[in-house]
């Protein structure tokens, strides 16, 4: 405490940035933030943020890691299995023993080895399972699919060759955690994985993931609660349309380029390029943009962005968990308010009608190539993302039609 007092008198007679440094040390809390004595934590937020924290804390961000427990399964583990027609064991069983969940894999019905399911990886569509060993992160052989209900083969796996040995580089837990520490392991024998600190694991995005930093501005107001102008942060507002879009670009543009930079220390302002080799913007004509986390590249590529000022904030409200959408059909409307030409198969009716389906005949469904459903041998995709390439898709057109002179019979 002696050190506080110290720097905070020196602080106040240096010059106000610097009194707000040292506020920080003399008000936080005894447990330090991983990330440094600049972040203050999510659960600061809440006290003058109540609503955006209750809503946030729902959303997909939040909930996109966590550690493994009932509230956080989408499945009832002691109902599921996966089969294998052949490979290392036939079967992987989902077991709760004691408190802790497990992925068990059995060959002739004699188990032949178990990890825990330590860390969820997905809320949404799909839930992928880590386990620790030591220092290291491998993920599991089973993921769970919501939409097929089933498990199958989890990504990068083969389902003809079931083991447990998959290893988890740091880039993968970049764009579902808010930060973990940790430095390649060149000798190991795992020469995928990282040597990671397990103590400095901060599940989900939280807010200071998105808004940067904020142990000053929560100081600050904590300090004069009566001053209503911000302090200490950055605000979304007074960002650029680059600016903006590049805070989602972090996650949003794919995982294939190489960091030059800690992604995890990009802060809003920031500009992208300057922790990544490939300018997102500028994508590789030759390589086709996957519907999951490429979603940045192809709305790039759409003639709603070219010509305007659209960016991701446009449609998305990133506070809430889901958005119907009916809302996200009245953004298109806000901008497309004449809604195009009648199609000439359509009556007056039924134009009328198509008009809430923009988001369904413009941004349709796919397949994602990179996330892929190997069922005995014959690939599937059921994992379907909504495309950000906003086009006209003409055989979507078709079933859209289709579907509203339906509704008719």
């Amino acid at each position: 405490m002696y050190y506080k007092k110290r720097t905070l008198l020196i602080a106040a007679v240096l010059s106000i940035p610097l009194f707000m440094v040292a506020i920080s040390l003399f008000f936080s809390e005894d447990k330090p933030d991983p990330r440094g004595e600049m972040y203050a934590g999510s659960e600061t937020c809440k006290k003058c943020h109540a609503v955006l924290s209750e809503h946030y804390m729902q959303n997909a961000h939040f909930k996109t890691s966590a550690p493994v427990n009932p509230a956080s399964l989408m499945f009832n583990p002691d109902q599921k299995q996966l089969d294998y027609d052949y490979g290392n064991f036939q079967q992987v069983r989902f077991e709760k023993r004691g408190k802790d969940f497990f992925q068990v894999g059995y060959s002739n019905g004699t188990e032949q080895t178990s990890a825990a399911m330590d860390l969820v990886i997905g809320t949404k569509n799909a839930q992928t399972y880590l386990t620790w060993r030591g220092d290291f992160l491998f993920e599991l052989p089973a993921t769970y699919f919501k939409n097929l209900n089933r498990f199958t083969a989890s990504p990068g796996y083969l389902e003809a060759h079931p083991d447990f040995n998959r290893g988890i580089v740091k880039r993968c837990l970049q764009c579902h955690t808010s930060f973990i520490d940790g430095k390649a392991q060149e000798n190991h024998s795992f020469s995928r994985n990282v040597r990671l600190e397990k103590a400095s694991l901060i599940t989900g995005i939280d807010c200071e993931r998105c808004h940067g930093p904020s142990a000053n501005h929560v100081n600050f107001h904590t300090a004069y609660p009566d001053s209503l102008k911000s302090r200490y942060m950055k605000s979304y507002l007074s960002l650029t349309r680059t600016q903006k879009i590049d805070a989602c670009a972090m996650c949003h543009s794919g995982s294939t380029a190489m960091m030059v930079k800690n992604i995890y220390f990009f802060k809003p302002g920031d500009t992208l390029e300057n922790y990544r080799e490939v300018d997102y913007m500028r994508p590789d004509p030759k390589v086709q943009q996957d519907v999951h986390g490429n979603q940045v590249e192809l709305l790039a590529g759409s003639k709603c962005f070219i010509s305007s000022q659209l960016e991701c904030g446009t449609c998305h409200d990133t506070h809430q968990n889901k958005l119907s959408l009916t809302i996200y059909n009245q953004k298109c409307q806000s901008c497309h308010y004449d809604a195009g030409k009648k199609h000439p198969s359509l009556t007056e009716k039924e134009f009328m009608l198509s008009k809430n389906k923009c988001v369904d005949c413009h941004m349709p469904m796919q397949s994602s190539n990179t996330i892929k459903v190997k069922d005995k041998n014959k690939l599937i995709h059921p994992y379907q993302v909504r495309t950000h390439l906003i086009r006209i898709y003409p055989e979507e057109t078709k079933k859209i039609i289709q579907m509203i002179k339906n509704l008719k019979k």
